[in-house]
């Protein structure tokens, strides 16, 4: 293409459909190059110049002919699928079984191109049919839609190569059938709503959680500690609950009160050391005693938070006393006045240290010196 058929109309959005901007890639290098150069032309402009092509004689050698990517790629990108961004037109291949009657046919209503291709001939033809999109697809939704819209079509012979995103597409070669079907550009919304109502279609029906749950062993007693044993086995007797209530219960009052103040080494001769933190909890179904049977193993420790707290109370009413506060004074400015004198104590040993040890060493005798005055004879 040259830059003179690259015309660019006053507006994208025109409402005529020969004006509208088709954009694209034309390849570079040859059919078998992936280096790709952007490109915009009206779609007229376009027809225009397949039609100049096609109505020239066949060339003779394919690499003569333009490559069109139809589909936008990332900025400076090569012809990759991954580098597409959206596609901007469809193309169909008829390879076997074309006519092209049945395909004017089934393509009525749509704005649309149609030529012979470089392996057509008189006995076998091939048809290459241009489409472009009313509005650009991108890539997830692209290999869908296009199959939604073969499938209307049933047009036999498709080139599935076609679908492709990356898929390079040789213009008119000269010397064949051209013509345009005129008609609205193709809206691919619907066929992308379809695929995507047949990919959520093909989804598997969804299976039911299982609300079977295997049933709990139960706690042998013999694993609870000797001294625990016997009072968990009655609170569990007299509430008439599962005795792993009891059990979770008093083993998390006791971690409790232990705390971090003990560690236990499993190993005799290893370092490891393990402190009895604990979280516990109790599961079972509703109205099984579980907050009655917790509730009489922390009893205890409820007794030792009641104690910790009154003493807490005292102490904090005896500082708040008057009296106390004014001890309190008393014993600062003692303390202060205690280590004020250790002070003053410390530095006058100190200044008596190094007076002794500087009145102990000899000092070096000095030299004489004596002033002469001249006298007069």
């Amino acid at each position: 293409m040259t830059e003179q058929e690259k015309i660019t109309p006053s507006s994208e959005n025109s409402t005529d459909t020969l004006d509208r901007l088709l954009r694209y890639a034309v390849q570079k290098g040859g059919v078998k190059s992936n280096q790709i150069e952007p490109a915009e032309t009206r779609w007229g402009a376009l027809l225009d110049r397949f039609a100049q092509m096609q109505a020239g004689p066949r060339v003779a050698d394919p690499e003569a002919v333009p490559a069109l990517i139809y589909a936008e790629f990332k900025e400076g990108a090569t012809r990759h699928d991954a580098n597409v961004i959206a596609m901007t037109a469809l193309v169909l291949d008829i390879d076997s079984h074309a006519d092209l009657d049945r395909a004017r046919a089934a393509l009525a209503g749509w704005e649309a191109a149609i030529y012979l291709t470089k392996r057509s001939t008189p006995t076998a033809p091939r048809l290459r049919v241009i489409l472009p999109l009313a509005a650009p697809v991108p890539p997830r939704d692209w290999p869908g839609m296009y199959r939604q819209f073969a499938a209307v079509l049933a047009l036999p012979g498709l080139d599935a190569c076609a679908e492709k995103l990356s898929q390079p597409f040789l213009a008119p070669p000269g010397g064949g059938h051209f013509e345009r079907l005129a008609g609205p550009w193709l809206d691919p919304a619907p066929y992308i709503a379809a695929a995507r109502q047949a990919e959520y279609n093909a989804l598997p029906a969804p299976e039911a959680i299982g609300q079977q749950l295997p049933p709990v062993l139960p706690l042998d007693p013999q694993l609870i500690p000797v001294p625990l044993r016997g009072w968990i086995a009655d609170v569990a007797h007299r509430m008439q609950c599962p005795v792993d209530y009891c059990a979770v219960g008093a083993l998390v009052a006791l971690a409790g009160v232990v705390g971090a103040a003990v560690g236990i080494r499993p190993k005799r001769r290893d370092d490891w050391l393990v402190v009895p933190n604990l979280w516990g909890g109790v599961i079972g179904p509703p109205s099984k005693k579980k907050t009655p049977a917790l509730s009489d193993m922390l009893k205890a420790l409820g007794r030792l938070e009641s104690a910790a707290k009154d003493g807490t109370q005292q102490a904090k009413v005896a500082a708040a006393d008057p009296e106390t506060k004014i001890k309190q004074k008393l014993l600062k400015k003692e303390l202060e006045a205690a280590i004020k004198a250790e002070h003053e104590e410390a530095r006058a040993t100190a200044a008596a240290d190094a007076y002794v040890e500087a009145k102990g060493k000899k000092e070096a005798p000095s030299r004489q010196r004596r002033l002469l005055q001249p006298c007069a004879s």
